[in-house]
């Protein structure tokens, strides 16, 4: 038996490569539209003011994005669980099988905020504020993607990071799966961003381990954006221009 036929009690599916991202943007795991997510949500008995738990299989490299996404859309309350399923099993906490079903046995009346995504940056305002960007960029990923030391994740992207981009790997923000104290956040902060009130943008492969960076930054009361389309879409080779790439 493997944990991923294991699930904490009465939870659900919250699937970032599938209905959870936009299935019709060539860029993966990026938002999916407003009405589509508030379709989801419902599906999963979701409301403005409900209570939400999530949780992955190990570690916290995709919970945040959950996170992410559901703050966006207007969801007051969402707790993530540190160290995900791994951790819950350690703790001696109970588990089910996992059994898929259609829907929720009650249907949720979220209404998902009008301004949902707009804590997002587009690579059309990055280019266009260019040199002019006065808002640090971190990337998320490790350090040898930042510097194009390993080969590219997937055909067509290229190596390397955004230009001036700070790297704050997520690996130095957690210890052994579990977040690590807002002590270190602070540090690690303020040693790669310095003034604790300067907002920033974070990016990383595909949009969704750079939510650590922003779930991190939100537990000490850092501003933070996301850029969606993090470097599957500025590292695309068709989408290259002169000036915009490192590495």
């Amino acid at each position: 038996m493997g944990i991923s036929e294991l699930k904490i009690p009465t939870a659900q599916r919250f699937d970032l490569d599938a209905e959870m991202s936009d299935s019709s943007s060539d860029i993966p795991r990026t938002l999916p539209t407003r009405k589509e997510f508030q379709k989801h949500l419902r599906t999963l008995g979701i409301d403005n003011y409900s209570l939400v738990v999530v949780y992955g299989k190990r570690g916290m490299d995709s919970t945040p994005r959950a996170w992410w996404m559901l703050k966006s859309a207007g969801v007051q309350n969402v707790i993530l669980v540190d160290g995900g399923l791994t951790a819950w099993i350690a703790a001696e906490n109970r588990t089910e099988f996992w059994e898929d079903k259609a829907a929720s046995q009650n249907k949720g009346n979220i209404t998902v905020s009008s301004s949902f995504g707009s804590n997002s940056a587009s690579m059309q305002w990055l280019q266009a504020s260019g040199s002019q960007l006065e808002i640090p960029i971190v990337d998320a990923r490790s350090t040898e993607r930042y510097h194009g030391e390993v080969e590219k994740p997937r055909k067509g992207l290229n190596r390397g990071h955004i230009l001036g981009a700070i790297n704050i790997p997520v690996t130095t923000l957690q210890a052994n799966g579990q977040i690590v104290s807002s002590d270190q956040f602070l540090s690690i902060f303020d040693q790669h961003l310095g003034c604790a009130n300067r907002p920033f943008i974070a990016y990383s492969g595909s949009g969704v381990t750079a939510c650590v960076v922003l779930f991190a930054a939100s537990l000490i009361g850092r501003h933070r954006m996301l850029y969606d389309g993090s470097w599957s879409q500025w590292g695309n080779t068709r989408l290259r221009q002169s000036g915009c790439y490192q590495g």
